[in-house]
């Protein structure tokens, strides 16, 4: 989620990919942070089994290994999205600018140049 923000300096890509993966949990009986609220609309039934280390067990994917491949898969996804559509790869510009330093120093640049009549 970090990804989505640091490389595109807003907010919406990381709030659809958060609701999304919540979503699919739910659709498919997973817990979502451990808590089980609509296992009703689940589209499927689960059964976990293995060990937790990998399942996440009964707090759900997060807290095992299978969640930790689907962030790294969701980041390289993320990276990939934004090269497509032509983003420079690096932190977000309005994310490292200082907005009074930059207002600084368009005010200097003002105050240098000579006066016009």
């Amino acid at each position: 989620l970090a990804t989505g923000y640091l490389l595109t300096g807003e907010l919406a890509l990381p709030i659809g990919l958060h609701l999304g993966w919540n979503l699919a949990q739910n659709l498919f009986g997973m817990p979502v942070s451990g808590q089980r609220m609509f296992h009703f609309g689940a589209l499927l039934s689960r059964e976990v089994t293995g060990p937790d280390w990998i399942t996440g067990g009964d707090f759900g994917p997060e807290a095992g290994v299978t969640g930790l491949v689907a962030m790294v898969l969701g980041a390289i996804a993320t990276v990939g999205w934004v090269k497509l559509r032509g983003g420079a790869l690096g932190v977000h510009r309005s994310l490292v600018e200082d907005p009074a330093v930059e207002r600084a120093a368009r005010e200097r640049a003002a105050e240098e140049r000579p006066a016009e009549f």
